[in-house]
């Protein structure tokens, strides 16, 4: 079940700012987290990149660290 997406990153852009991502209440997300929850099942966030590289340029050197920390606000 897709989440969401971010826009691209610029090349050569580097941050280590925090950015969140929030699931919107009553989409197709958020209802199937609900009910693994409600029923105790265990669930994954999977996280895909796509990196493109243009046709005959260097291929990016460097590391790149994505450290997730999921947690889940409840409100009414």
């Amino acid at each position: 079940m897709l989440v969401d997406t971010i826009p691209a990153i610029p090349a050569g852009t580097t941050f280590t700012d925090l950015r969140h991502l929030s699931i919107p209440a009553g989409s197709p997300a958020a209802s199937l987290i609900e009910r693994n929850v409600s029923s105790k099942q265990p669930f994954v966030f999977i996280l895909v990149t796509t990196p493109r590289v243009q046709a005959g340029a260097p291929f990016p050197g460097g590391a790149f660290e994505i450290d997730l920390f999921p947690t889940v606000q409840v409100g009414l």
